[in-house]
């Protein structure tokens, strides 16, 4: 048996999903994966494996740890934010010859 659910998550970044797919583990164990996504894009997969577990409990905790993972991201995003490149570097305004129009 295999179950999917979807979740919604408004961050600073934008809007994160994360997918919650639950596996078949032995009886009264739990066992799921989670993708964690931003515009589309896989950013992470989760995954939680926890012995004597019910599905509820292991759902919230894997929901809590997407969270966690998804507040890390946005903090670490903050902390190193993408380096803007000049227009040189990225080889607009260069003649053929290599140097720059006046």
């Amino acid at each position: 048996m295999m179950s999917e659910s979807l979740f919604v998550y408004d961050g600073q970044m934008g809007q994160w999903t994360y997918t919650i797919d639950r596996v078949q583990a032995l009886e009264g164990d739990f066992s799921a994966s989670a993708d964690i996504m931003l515009a589309g894009r896989r950013q992470c997969r989760l995954v939680l494996c926890l012995p004597k577990t019910t599905d509820g409990h292991g759902i919230d905790t894997l929901r809590a740890r997407c969270v966690a993972w998804i507040e890390q991201a946005e903090r670490d995003a903050q902390k190193n934010p993408p380096k803007r490149v000049s227009a040189t570097a990225r080889g607009e305004g260069l003649r053929r010859s290599g140097y720059p129009d006046v």
